[in-house]
């Protein structure tokens, strides 16, 4: 890039010191509760496969969340395969996580999952079974929050470590005071 002017009734940036870097949208609160209506007509048909499967951390009211924030309950059959194409089904499991966890707790599944077992409308309530089971492996990293298991079901139980790059920030979660990398705008693992 070259460098330009700046423009006219703008203040130049700071210097920054090591330490004193402030990242691009450091105005959000992720401390904030957001408010989500759910009025999608299709998520009544997993209700009973949520309850079926619901238990300790992963709530029916956390596994319905999932299902409305991965695929917007199937709501069009684009939304059956995830859209990085590796993940599938109304709860957007990878075929690898899915493997994983398919005979924990009372899923029984023991054929070899692949995007389109996952995908097949028949298969819907086990893989709803294993998130569940996936969801509560998480709590080891990432504790009873749910902000917390929703970016480890996201991103990975590491993503609930502590940051290196927000290390002199503190956490909203109250039973955990440094700031977890999935908090920190800009995580450098290097750090």
């Amino acid at each position: 890039p070259t460098v330009t002017a700046i423009p006219p009734g703008s203040t130049a940036p700071p210097a920054t010191s090591a330490g004193s870097v402030t990242c691009p949208q450091s105005g959000s609160n992720l401390c904030e509760e957001a408010f989500r209506q759910c009025t999608n007509p299709h998520c009544a048909r997993f209700a009973p496969m949520v309850a079926t499967y619901a238990s300790g951390v992963a709530t029916a009211n956390f596994l319905k969340a999932l299902i409305v924030q991965e695929s917007s309950c199937v709501a069009r059959p684009t939304d059956i395969v995830g859209f990085d194409g590796k993940s599938a089904g109304p709860i957007h499991l990878t075929p690898a996580t899915a493997n994983i966890f398919k005979n924990q707790g009372s899923c029984g599944v023991t054929e070899n999952i692949t995007l389109g077992w996952l995908s097949d409308e028949k298969n819907w309530p086990k893989s709803i079974c294993i998130a569940a089971e996936y969801v509560k492996s998480l709590t080891g990293s990432c504790g009873n929050n749910v902000r917390n298991l929703a970016a480890g079901y996201n991103s990975g139980a590491g993503r609930c470590n502590d940051s290196a790059s927000c290390s002199g920030d503190t956490s909203c979660d109250a039973g955990h005071t440094q700031v977890r990398q999935w908090e920190c705008l800009y995580d450098d693992s290097a750090k």
